[in-house]
C-alpha cells in the first residue's frame, strides 16, 4: 500500500519470481509527484 500523503513519492515496485527480481514500476519522480498540483495560467 502506498499513497502520496505528506508529499511522499511512490516507491519502486519489485516483483520477486523465485531467485529473480524485476522492477515493474519505477520510483515516482518529484515532477510526477507535483504534476497534478501545477496551476495552468
Amino acid at each position: 500500500m502506498a499513497s502520496n500523503y505528506n508529499s511522499r513519492p511512490f516507491p519502486a515496485e519489485i516483483l520477486v519470481d523465485g531467485g529473480q527480481a524485476h522492477v515493474i514500476r519505477e520510483r515516482q519522480s518529484y515532477d510526477g509527484l507535483v504534476a497534478g498540483e501545477k496551476v495552468l495560467a
